[in-house]
């Protein structure tokens, strides 16, 4: 139809489309279920939260809640730390407490390398 092929040439002429456009390339694929934690500290999430205003130097919160109380640590960072920056502060404010979950939820494992 003209109207369907005005609207693809508009698109494909548009910057601010192009721009926006979604990568071409595999789905990530679905969420996956979690099961229902069974005690509090045993399962727990994390992740960041950045590019805050400074705070007493710092710029990243890391938060670490407890997937079956609800209950959450907010840890203040100067920035996102790296793998071993992480495995210290984790056992000084969540291990020391709760000791060792029996698995951790993250969306941060690209970062665990960084440095």
């Amino acid at each position: 139809t003209s109207l369907k092929r005005d609207i693809e040439n508009y698109v494909a002429s548009c910057p601010i489309c192009a721009a926006a456009k979604r990568k071409q390339g595999k789905s990530p694929g679905l969420l996956q279920t979690v099961a229902e934690p069974s005690a509090p500290w045993k399962e727990i999430s994390m992740d960041f939260i950045v590019e805050l205003p400074e705070s007493a130097g710092n710029t990243v919160i890391w938060v670490v809640p407890d997937l079956f109380s609800k209950q959450v640590h907010s840890v203040p960072c100067e920035k996102i730390p790296t793998a071993k920056a992480l495995a210290k502060v984790f056992l000084i404010h969540i291990y020391h407490f709760h000791g060792a979950p029996q698995w951790i939820m993250a969306g941060v494992f690209k970062l665990l390398g960084s440095t």
